[in-house]
């Protein structure tokens, strides 16, 4: 992870806008030009439809993204902006491996310790007994769950023991080249390694703590993961497929199919994947917008997409975008391709 400079956010509020243009008045008028027939305004279009859809501004590109943790570093701080925000002090000479936060607490993974931060100063240093390095942590309840070694363990926050969560050894695509990433719900842990559009995914049952599923093949470390449904791509080059899997049905189901992909991300909703001509936005329930918008795809936290416009870097919200794709559908159908 490399380090990160100075960040400025500029909020949508009521404050912010008051010497400033309404983006979404800005937005109205520009949709009732373009109707005119006044072409010239799509670039109006394109402009006012992400700010009239964002609630931040980041101005300034040097960020970092862990799973949906947006966050910077700098000086000896970590400043995280999403999902939640929160500010913790380093200790000297920390370097950031991996991270997760909620409400309460933040959870650093510094490859050799863990790092639980109750306050933005206040914190507890564990030292797990484990032979390789921590590559990444996740917070469960009163649990830390982390990979460490090719496995799966949690530390328990209470009696600081750390216990193998499952006897089994996850293995990527490429031995030598992987990355791990953890995703959980409420009933389970995707465990996924690899890189380079090849990637593993496994399935614990974290109720049962029992390993359900092994070796799903996937094209993208990106998914959405949620009460035993997975959203994922699969696939390569020209070929690329939308797929659901149902855990307890264990069924498999392609959604659509896609021929040119620059990146994707998953929302609880949607899909939104850039390609050369724009964004396409996929709705699960298969209603498909093939924006001409040239936004780049950041990341994703909650139900926050993290896109970039140009110089800029906006935080949109997922339900507005989406509606705000359906007044453009309603109203101007002929932009959509």
């Amino acid at each position: 992870m490399k380090n990160s400079g100075f960040i400025v956010v500029i909020l949508f509020g009521a404050a912010a806008l008051s010497c400033k243009v309404d983006p979404n008045k800005a937005f109205k008028e520009a949709v009732l030009k373009y109707k005119k027939g006044e072409s010239q305004n799509f670039s109006d279009l394109e402009k006012y439809f992400i700010k009239s859809v964002s609630d931040e501004e980041l101005l300034i590109s040097d960020y970092e993204i862990d799973g949906n943790i947006l966050f910077t570093q700098s000086r000896g701080h970590l400043n995280i902006f999403l999902p939640v925000k929160k500010k913790f002090i380093l200790q000297k000479n920390i370097k950031v491996k991996s991270l997760d936060v909620n409400d309460k607490y933040g959870v650093i993974s510094s490859g050799k310790k863990i790092y639980l931060y109750n306050s933005e100063d206040e914190y507890k240093v564990f030292n797990p007994k484990n032979p390789g390095e921590i590559e990444q942590v996740l917070i469960y309840g009163n649990r830390i769950i982390y990979f460490s070694d090719m496995k799966t363990y949690y530390f328990n926050v209470m009696n600081r023991r750390s216990e193998m969560l499952v006897n089994k050894n996850f293995k990527p695509p490429y031995e030598k080249f992987y990355k791990v990433y953890l995703f959980k719900d409420a009933h389970y842990l995707g465990i996924l390694l690899g890189t380079a559009g090849i990637y593993n995914l496994s399935i614990v049952d974290l109720k049962k703590e029992a390993l359900i599923k092994e070796n799903m093949r996937l094209s993208s470390y990106r998914l959405f993961f949620n009460n035993g449904t997975i959203y994922y791509l699969e696939g390569s080059a020209g070929q690329w497929k939308l797929v659901k899997y149902d855990l307890k049905k264990g069924s498999k189901d392609v959604l659509t199919s896609f021929d040119d992909i620059i990146d994707i991300i998953f929302t609880p909703d949607s899909v939104m994947i850039e390609k050369k001509k724009g964004i396409v936005a996929y709705n699960y329930n298969g209603l498909l917008y093939n924006t001409p918008f040239k936004y780049r795809l950041s990341g994703v936290s909650g139900n926050n997409i993290i896109l970039k416009y140009k110089t800029v870097t906006y935080i949109a919200d997922t339900d507005n975008v989406n509606m705000k794709l359906k007044q453009l559908n309603d109203e101007l159908p002929g932009i959509f391709r």
